[in-house]
């Protein structure tokens, strides 16, 4: 009989770091995390020239305990070592008070997630400065572990002179890129509970990149805005020192309101698809810490509303606003104060919500709008056992129970801000003032700004103008017949270019986009009213009609030096309309045409105009041109605020559609190949205006 032992390739500290630190992020936590445990107060994070192979480093150092060469032989060297778990188990606190946050001792080999070359600096009380080398290379290779060895080296103190801690720099890196930096620095921040005081460890980072973080929000700048929060704390199985709180902007009409609870008996709930809570608590004379290993953790929560009507309140940009609880919704939980992975991360919906809320989307509360933090203490949540590859807890007995306690919670807490969320949407419909009204708001901030009087004047004229015609087109809209679903659609879109305008307008520097907005108020209306005006209808000859149109758009088909097939002229059909909206219909489409044919790039670019009788009576405008022709559905361009044109308004096809309609003709898209049109016309865009053949 034989005996054999173990013998790992050194590629084994390679594949352990690849399966268990998934990304850059989780890597530098490990080696945060690892500064906690050596009771730093302080743990600096240097990122420099991470866009760069040659110049890219990255430096982690604290003032923590350090390490003497016995610690890293006997110890750091040694994977899987469980010196850490034994304090744990042990209740074996450090100087600060605390218990190690890593138990499996193999965190530290994904720092080759950072780079392949490490260099490490420590010193620990009344021992001598330790130096030694990693070069990550060497162990992706065919070798025996124990056959690629490392030289330490102690000496006196260059470094650490008077003082403890460890240094840690790492070079030949891959490059970064903004987003990976962005995601690193955020999870990083993230670390540390942003509820709680971070005096007694604090995380600095530094880089050569501050460019990559503009426009990054912070906590500190988004908690203001939310508008339900609640605290409380789990113990001896009740949910104790509830509060919460509804707390509705300033400029609200709604009244705060504020709830306390001193007890909370759980007894027996679920409000999940996991297992019977009712079967957990089977020994009533213990308590939770006894049979679980959970007990004494608090929860804080910050729940926002991205609703329009309410996001409409806040003067700060509204899509960082937007992006911030998107990229960080959750809740995230906390141990000793400090980030268990992967809870409150994007895409780790671990109590189910979102699922939650296809069920029930009114009353429920989402992901992407709670910023919450659960905070346990390691000595009271034994219980919950982090995963080797750090991102979880194991889905024990405990963490199930652990899940229920957190439910019920929320619970409670939905409980209260619905009806909070009630009384804002009631409070928010009695404040909701007509447009009208807003538009007088808006004119007189507009007239007290210190901004040019000319232009203050213009915008002025045109608000008066958008005003006179909203007030005619949502009166035709509600009172007749003849206002489609298009009216709807561009009446909504106005009450949003209007509420924008509110919350600027007080504001001179924003005034060249409030000249912007008041400009496409009024494109966005002029279109329809003329529509709906109670114009008379006569008969027209179309050659009138169609050289009307011509005349109105001559310079500008001269300046895009664009030639015309006039193939109407001999045709004098006579057509029952209002003269003007044909016309303008007529002008949109060369309009159009005139777009397109320029896109084309063609050096000659050409319109075709032509006039047919068919048998049912009815003339047909045929507009035709050599451009790029339809890009997409040309049915689904009818539609409001759907076009092809960057910076149109999207609206011109279905401003003719409405004419048409008015005049009780139709729009058409033919296809090229069932009409007789000439060679060149062939891959442009063809348009029929349909109108009934005049009786006189």
């Amino acid at each position: 009989m034989t005996e054999i032992k173990f013998r790992p390739k050194a590629q084994i500290l390679i594949q352990l770091g690849d399966q268990l630190i998934k990304n850059e992020g989780i890597a530098l936590l490990e080696l945060i995390k690892n500064s906690y445990d050596a009771d730093a107060t302080e743990c600096e994070v240097n990122l420099s020239y991470l866009d760069s192979e040659m110049l890219g480093e990255i430096v982690v150092e604290d003032n923590g305990a350090g390490m003497s060469f016995e610690t890293i032989r006997d110890v750091w060297m040694q994977p899987g070592n469980t010196h850490k778990k034994k304090q744990v188990d042990e209740e074996k606190k450090t100087k600060l008070g605390r218990l190690p946050i890593g138990e499996k001792g193999i965190g530290r080999f994904g720092i080759h997630k950072l780079g392949k070359e490490i260099e490490i600096i420590t010193r620990s009380k009344g021992n001598l400065e330790v130096y030694f080398k990693i070069d990550w290379s060497k162990f992706d290779s065919n070798q025996f572990l124990d056959e690629i060895p490392i030289t330490i080296e102690e000496r006196e103190p260059q470094k650490f002179i008077n003082s403890t801690g460890t240094r840690i720099q790492i070079r030949n890196i891959e490059q970064w890129n903004k987003r990976k930096f962005r995601e690193t620095y955020r999870q990083i921040v993230s670390l540390n509970s942003p509820f709680e005081s971070q005096e007694s460890f604090k995380v600095n980072i530094k880089s050569t990149h501050d460019d990559w973080l503009e426009g990054m929000l912070n906590f500190g700048q988004i908690k203001q805005f939310a508008l339900y929060r609640s605290t409380a704390k789990f113990k001896d199985g009740n949910i104790e020192d509830f509060k919460y709180e509804f707390l509705p902007y300033d400029n609200m009409s709604v009244k705060s309101r504020r709830i306390e609870k001193d007890i909370i008996p759980l007894n027996f709930f679920s409000d999940s698809k996991r297992k019977d809570p009712a079967k957990f608590f089977q020994d009533k004379s213990k308590n939770y810490m006894e049979q679980y290993g959970i007990n004494d953790f608090s929860i804080e929560l910050y729940v926002f509303d991205k609703s329009s009507d309410v996001t409409r309140f806040i003067m700060e940009d509204k899509k960082s606003f937007k992006d911030y609880l998107t990229e960080n919704g959750g809740i995230r939980i906390f141990r000793d104060n400090m980030r268990v992975l992967d809870y409150g991360e994007k895409g780790n919906d671990w109590l189910n919500l979102d699922s939650k809320r296809v069920n029930n989307p009114a009353s429920s509360l989402s992901n992407n709008i709670i910023l919450g933090a659960i905070s346990l203490k390691r000595n009271e949540s034994r219980g919950l056992v982090e995963k080797a590859n750090r991102e979880g807890f194991i889905d024990n007995q405990s963490y199930e129970v652990f899940v229920n306690i957190i439910e019920k919670y929320l619970f409670e807490f939905t409980r209260e801000r619905n009806i909070d969320k009630d009384r804002l949407r009631q409070s928010l419909k009695e404040d909701n003032k007509d447009l009208v009204d807003i538009i007088d708001d808006v004119g007189k901030e507009i007239k007290s700004l210190n901004v040019e009087t000319k232009l203050k004047k213009q915008i002025s004229n045109k608000l008066n103008r958008v005003k006179s015609e909203y007030k005619f087109i949502k009166e035709t809209y509600v009172k007749t017949s003849s206002a489609t679903s298009s009216y709807a659609i561009v009446i909504h879109e106005m009450e949003k270019i209007v509420k924008e305008l509110s919350v600027i307008s007080w504001n001179s520097e924003e005034i060249q986009r409030i000249d912007q907005l008041t400009h496409r108020l009024r494109d966005v209306i002029e279109g329809y009213t003329s529509i709906l005006r109670n114009r008379r209808k006569s008969n027209y000859s179309v050659i009138e009609i169609i050289n009307n149109a011509l005349f109105n758009v001559e310079f500008r088909l001269e300046a895009h030096e664009i030639s015309l097939d006039e193939l109407y002229k001999d045709k004098n059909y006579k057509v029952l309309c209002d003269k003007g909206l044909i016309v303008s219909a007529i002008m949109n489409i060369i309009d159009n045409s005139i777009y397109w044919t320029h896109k084309s790039g063609k050096k000659q670019k050409k319109i075709l105009i032509d006039t047919v009788l068919t048998e049912k009576d009815r003339v047909e405008l045929i507009i035709a041109d050599n451009g790029v022709g339809f890009q997409g559905n040309p049915e689904d361009m009818i539609r409001p605020f759907v076009g092809e044109k960057q910076g149109g308004l999207g609206l011109g096809l279905n401003i003719v559609n409405e004419i048409m309609n008015s005049q009780k003709g139709q729009l058409l898209f033919p296809e090229n190949k069932d009409l007789d049109l000439p060679k060149e016309y062939q891959s442009g865009a063809t348009i029929i205006l349909s109108l009934p053949l005049s009786e006189g």
